[in-house]
C-alpha cells in the first residue's frame, strides 16, 4: 500500500510513491511531534542496504519543513571523513550565513572553527558549548529536527559534538540519523527504527509504479531475487534492456546489476579466492546442483576447502541431502541472494570467461547436451541469454575434447544470441581466437567486428589472447607482434599473479608458444619474469610443461616421478589436449614411443578431431620419432597426411612442420633439390612473421645435406645459425639436437676452442641426462675433442644401452668411430665398425652417407682389381682423389670431403701424378678418360656423378 499522504521520495529513476512504509511513517511523525512540544527525541534508522532508510529519512525531512519546523540536513561521506568538522559545516553553514544568528556570541567561535573567520585555533570543548547553545536557543523557538544521513561516514569530531548535543536535550530539538547499528560513536539513548524488507504486495506495488510495461514473469523473478528490498526492486532494471523489461528478450541467468548498485549494497565485498569466487559463480549458474559435479574443474582439490572461505564468511550454507540412489547430494545456497547477484556483477570478462570453461570441463557430469542445445537454438529468434551462457559451456566443453569445428560454431551462436555489448565482446573474442585455429578466414571477419566492437571499451586479456592468434597466423602475421599484445596484457590485467586464473594460464602458455616460436633469447625474458611473479603454483600440468621447457635436464625428483606417472598413464586420458602436451613433454626425452597408443587414438578419431590440430601435431610428433628411430618411410607417411590435414583445416602454423620432416628424410637419402624447396618454403613462411624458429629448421635439414657432402664451412653456417658455438640457448630445442653437429663442424674447420667450449656448455647442461639418445651424441661430441680416450669414448656411446634403436644417428657415431680409427691408422678395426655403419646407411637408404663411408672404406684398402687384370698403379684411396681432382675440386674441397688435411691431399697428388706420369690436372684428366688407360680408376657414372655434385660449379 502507499505511504501515508502519498509522500514523494527521489529514488534513482526518478520520483515515486513511498510504498509499504506506514508504520515507520506513523512512528516518526510521532517523532517530529515530540519535537514540536518540546521533547528532545532522537533515533536512528538502521537495516540492510537498499531498504530505504534515506528515502525515510527524507520523507523526516519533508514532514518536518511541512509542519514548519527548521531542518538541518547533513550527510556523511566516506571521502570526508578525514576532513574534521565536514558534517558540522554542512550542517551549521546555512544558519551561520543568516542575519537571524548574527550577533548571537557563539557565531564568531563557530565561523573561525569551521574555517569562515580568522583567529585562533579553537578547542574541542568551546567549539562544543557554542554549537549547544546555537541550536538549543533556536529551537527554543522554532522546533528544530537534526537530519543525517550516513552517520557512520561522517568525520569523528562531528559526529561527537552531534552526541554531546544530544545529551545535552535541548527543548525542541530532535535528532535522527541514518548509520551501521555497530557503529562506536552512535549516542547509546538514540532510539532504533528498524526498516525490515517490503512485503510481497508492496514490493509487487512498487515495481508496478516504476515500470508498468514490465513482464508478469520478470516481475516475479525481480521479486523473488530483490527479497523486499526497495532499491534492488526499482534499481536493478534501471540497467535492463526495456525487451528485457517486456520480456521480449530473456534476461541471462544471473540478474544483471550495475556496478554503482553493486557496490551500494555491498560496499565491500569479501576477499575471496579466486577459486572459491569461482565455485559460487558455478552455483550462481547452476543453482541446483550437487557441488560435487563441480569437482572437475578444481582438479585435486577438495570440494570442502574450496567452498571453506564462503563458510568462513558466512556467505553461504551448505546443506546435505540422500538421494534416491542413497548417494550423498551436496548444494550450497548463499545466506543473501543479492550477494550472488553482486558478485556476478563485480566479476570481470576473464573471470567469466574462467567460470564458463569450468563448467566446460563439469559438461559430462551437468549433462549438457549439445544436440539438444542446437535444437532449441534453432528455433529461436533474438536475443537469449541463459541459452547463450549453455551454448558457450558446450563449446569450451568442445574445446576440451579438441572438437574445434564444434566448439566454433557453439561460440559463434552464443555470440550471436548475446545482447550485452560487454558479453557480446567477450564471447566473441573467444570466437575469435578459436576461429584464428581452424577457419583463418572467418577469423578475419571476426578480427575485424572485435576490433570495432573493443573501440572506447577497457582492454581485456580475453581479447588480447584473440588478437595475438590472430596477428601471428595470419598470411601477414607477425610473432613479435603477437609477443608484445600478450605481453602487456598480461602486465596490465589485475589478476597477473593470480595461478588458478585458468584464462591467466592460458596466456601464459599462448606466450610460451609465441616465444618457442620466435625462437630468440630476449622473447623468453618477459615468459620468464611472468612465470616469476605468478611463482610455481600454475595449474601441475602447466607448470611441469614449464619446467621441462626451461630446464629439461634439470627437473627435481618429484618432477621426474611426476613426468613418468603423467607419461604412464596418458593411454587413460580423453583429452587431446592433455594427451598432446604429455606426449610433447615426452618427445624432450625421447619417449614419444610411450605415448603412441594415446596419440594414434587421436590421429584415428573420428573425421573432425582426426583433422583438427591435436590431432595433426599427434601425426607430426610420431613422424618425427620414426625418423629418430629409422621407419623413415612412415615419417614421409604421416608428414604428407599432416601436410594434407593441414591444408585442409586452412592450418598454416602446422604445414610447415611437415615439410620439415619430410625434408629431413630428404635429405638424408639425397634428395637435394626436395631439401631446397621445402627449406625455401619454410624460409619464405618464417621471414615476414619472425618465426625464428621455423628458420632454424629450415637450417637444420640443410645441415644435414652440407654435412653429407662434406662441405663443412656451409654445415658449420647452419649449424650454428640454429645455435651459436660454445653455448646451447635456452628456449631453442634444436639447439640441443645438433649439439655434436656443432662439435663436429668446429673440429672439422679448425675451430677447436670452439668445439671445446660447446662440449663444457653440453656437460653443464648435463645433455646425456636428457635419453639415451641423447647420452650416445653427448659421448661422441667429447670423443671428438677428446685425446688418447677418445676410442674409448666412441666405444662408451654405441654400448650405450637402446642406443641402437635410433639408427640412424647410431649410424653417424660408427662412421665417426671408424673415421677415428682409420686416422690411428687401426686399419682392421675401422673397417669392421666402418663395415657396420654402411651395412645401417644402407638399410636406411641414407645413399650420401653411404657413399660417404664407402669412400672412407675404400681409403683402408691396399688395391682393388679393375676386373681380373693386372693390378691398379694407383692405391684406392689415390684412385678417389685423383678422380675428385680430375674434376675440378680443389685440394681444400677433397681434403673437406675425405676428412683428411690438404696437405695429405697435396701429397697423394704428387705421387698420383708420378705414378702415371702426368704432371697438372688437366693431364690427369686426360689420362682418366682414356679408355686405355689402367690406373684402376673406378669410372662408373655413380662416381662421376658423386663427384660432380662436389664441383665449384655445383654449388
Amino acid at each position: 500500500m502507499a505511504g501515508s499522504g502519498g509522500l514523494l521520495v527521489d529514488w534513482p529513476l526518478g520520483v515515486v510513491d513511498l510504498v509499504g512504509r506506514d508504520d515507520e511513517v506513523v512512528e516518526l511523525s510521532r517523532f517530529i511531534d515530540t519535537a514540536v512540544i518540546g521533547g528532545s527525541p532522537t533515533a536512528v534508522l538502521v537495516g540492510d542496504p537498499g531498504v530505504g532508510k534515506s528515502a525515510v529519512l527524507g520523507t523526516v525531512a519533508a514532514l518536518a519543513d511541512r509542519r514548519g519546523l527548521r531542518v538541518l540536513r547533513g550527510r556523511g561521506v566516506a571521502f570526508e571523513s578525514s576532513v574534521q568538522l565536514a558534517l558540522l559545516h554542512e550542517l551549521l553553514l546555512p544558519i551561520l550565513d543568516g542575519q537571524a544568528v548574527s550577533t548571537h556570541p557563539a557565531v564568531p567561535t563557530l565561523r573561525v572553527a569551521l574555517g569562515l573567520a580568522d583567529g585562533p585555533p579553537t578547542a574541542d570543548d568551546d567549539l562544543c558549548a557554542a554549537v549547544i547553545d546555537l541550536v538549543g536557543e533556536l529551537a527554543a523557538v522554532t522546533p528544530m529536527i537534526i537530519v543525517v544521513d550516513d552517520l557512520h561516514l561522517a568525520d569523528d569530531t562531528s559526529v561527537r559534538i552531534l552526541g554531546a548535543v544530544c545529551d545535552a536535550e535541548p527543548p525542541g530539538l530532535g535528532v535522527v540519523t541514518v548509520a551501521t547499528p555497530s557503529s562506536w560513536l552512535m549516542p547509546a539513548r538514540f532510539g532504533r527504527v528498524e526498516l525490515r524488507p517490503l512485503s510481497d504486495a508492496a514490493s509487487n506495488l512498487l515495481v508496478r509504479q516504476a515500470y508498468p510495461n514490465i513482464a508478469d514473469d520478470v516481475r516475479s523473478r525481480l521479486i523473488s531475487a530483490a527479497r523486499g528490498n526497495p532499491r534492488v526492486l526499482v534499481g536493478l532494471p534501471a540497467g535492463w534492456r526495456d525487451a528485457q523489461i517486456s520480456g521480449l528478450e530473456s534476461l541471462p541467468p544471473v540478474l544483471p546489476m550495475s556496478a554503482a548498485m553493486s557496490v551500494a549494497l555491498f560496499p565491500r565485498l569479501p576477499e575471496l579466492p579466486t577459486l572459491t569466487r569461482r565455485l559460487i559463480l558455478m552455483h550462481l549458474f547452476v543453482p541446483g546442483a550437487d557441488v560435487d559435479l563441480f569437482a572437475p574443474a578444481f582438479g585435486d582439490r577438495e570440494m570442502t576447502s574450496v567452498a571453506a572461505p564462503a563458510l568462513a564468511h558466512d556467505l553461504v550454507i551448505v546443506l546435505s541431502s540422500t538421494a534416491p540412489d542413497g548417494a550423498t547430494v551436496t548444494r550450497i545456497r548463499l545466506r543473501q541472494p543479492l550477494f550472488g547477484v553482486a558478485l556476478m556483477a563485480s566479476a570481470t570478462p576473464e573471470e567469466r570467461s574462467g567460470v564458463h570453461r569450468a563448467l566446460g570441463q563439469c559438461a559430462t557430469a551437468l549433462g549438457v547436451d549439445p544436440v539438444a542445445l542446437w535444437r532449441v537454438a534453432d528455433s529461436t529468434t533474438g536475443f537469449d541469454e541463459e541459452l547463450a551462457s549453455r551454448m558457450e559451456c558446450a563449446g569450451e566443453a568442445a574445446m576440451l575434447s579438441a572438437q574445434w569445428r564444434a566448439a566454433l560454431r557453439l561460440l559463434d551462436r552464443a555470440t550471436e544470441l548475446t545482447a550485452d555489448p560487454a558479453e557480446r565482446l567477450r564471447r566473441l573474442s573467444r570466437t575469435t581466437q578459436v576461429a584464428a585455429r581452424v577457419n583463418p578466414k572467418s577469423a578475419s571477419v571476426l578480427f575485424d567486428e572485435m576490433c570495432s566492437a573493443a573501440a572506447g571499451s577497457e582492454g581485456s586479456l580475453v581479447t588480447a589472447l584473440a588478437a595475438a592468434t590472430v596477428v601471428a597466423g595470419a598470411d601477414d602475421g607477425d610473432v613479435d607482434a603477437a609477443h608484445d599484445i600478450v605481453v602487456r596484457a598480461i602486465d596490465a590485467y589485475p589478476g597477473h599473479h593470480d595461478p588458478d586464473d585458468p584464462v591467466l594460464a592460458e596466456a601464459v602458455e599462448e606466450l610460451r608458444s609465441l616465444c618457442w616460436l620466435g625462437g630468440r633469447a630476449e622473447l623468453w625474458a618477459d615468459h620468464r619474469r611472468i612465470l616469476r611473479r605468478i611463482g610455481p603454483t600454475l595449474p601441475p600440468l602447466q607448470e611441469l610443461s614449464s619446467a621441462v621447457a626451461a630446464r629439461p635436464t634439470k627437473l627435481s625428483d618429484p618432477e621426474r616421478e611426476r613426468l613418468d606417472i603423467l607419461i604412464g598413464t596418458v593411454a587413460e586420458q580423453s583429452s587431446p589436449l592433455w594427451i598432446v602436451e604429455v606426449a610433447e613433454m615426452a618427445a624432450v626425452f625421447d619417449r614419444v614411443e610411450d605415448t603412441r597408443a594415446a596419440l594414434m587414438r587421436l590421429v584415428d578419431d573420428p573425421a573432425e578431431r582426426g583433422a583438427g590440430v591435436p590431432a595433426i601435431w599427434a601425426l607430426l610428433m610420431l613422424a618425427h620419432d620414426d625418423f629418430h628411430r629409422g621407419r623413415w618411410d612412415r615419417t614421409v607417411e604421416k608428414a604428407e597426411r599432416a601436410r594434407r590435414s593441414a591444408d585442409s583445416g586452412g592450418h598454416d602454423q602446422l604445414w610447415w612442420m611437415a615439410d620439415y620432416l619430410l625434408a629431413l628424410v630428404a635429405a638424408v637419402r639425397g634428395d637435394i633439390a626436395a631439401v631446397g624447396a621445402a627449406a625455401h618454403r619454410m624460409r619464405v613462411w618464417a621471414a615476414p612473421r619472425r618465426a625464428a624458429t621455423v628458420g632454424k629448421y629450415a637450417d637444420h635439414v640443410q645441415m644435414l645435406v652440407a654435412a653429407a657432402r662434406a662441405d663443412v664451412e656451409t654445415a658449420y653456417f647452419h649449424a650454428t645459425s640454429i645455435g651459436p658455438a660454445e653455448q646451447l640457448v635456452a628456449g631453442v630445442p634444436l639447439a640441443r639436437e645438433v649439439a655434436m653437429d656443432v662439435v663436429r663442424v668446429c673440429v672439422r674447420t679448425g675451430r677447436f676452442d670452439e668445439a671445446r667450449a660447446h662440449v663444457d656448455a653440453m656437460d653443464r647442461l648435463d645433455l646425456a641426462g636428457l635419453s639415451p639418445r641423447m647420452h650416445m651424441l653427448h659421448l661422441a661430441a667429447r670423443a671428438q675433442v677428446a685425446g688418447p680416450e677418445a676410442a674409448d669414448l666412441y666405444r662408451q656411446a654405441l654400448a650405450v644401452p637402446t642406443s641402437q634403436r635410433w639408427r640412424f644417428d647410431h649410424a653417424r657415431v660408427q662412421f665417426l668411430y671408424g673415421s677415428h680409427l682409420r686416422r690411428g691408422q687401426a686399419v682392421a678395426a675401422s673397417r669392421a665398425v666402418l663395415g657396420e655403419a654402411l651395412a645401417s646407411f644402407e638399410a636406411l637408404g641414407a645413399a650420401p652417407w653411404s657413399a660417404r663411408v664407402a669412400a672412407e672404406l675404400d681409403a683402408t684398402a691396399r688395391t682393388r682389381s679393375r676386373t681380373g687384370r693386372t693390378a691398379s698403379p694407383l692405391t684406392a684411396h689415390e684412385r678417389r682423389i685423383a678422380e675428385m681432382a680430375a674434376h675440378g675440386l680443389s685440394n681444400k674441397m677433397i681434403a673437406e670431403r675425405l676428412d683428411i688435411s690438404s696437405r695429405t691431399v697435396g701429397n697423394h697428388l704428387h705421387r698420383v701424378y708420378a705414378k702415371v706420369g702426368v704432371s697438372s690436372r688437366g693431364a690427369l684428366r686426360d689420362v682418366l678418360d682414356s679408355p686405355v688407360a689402367d690406373v684402376g680408376v673406378v669410372n662408373s657414372p655413380e662416381s662421376r656423378s658423386a663427384a660432380r655434385d662436389d664441383t665449384p660449379s655445383s654449388r
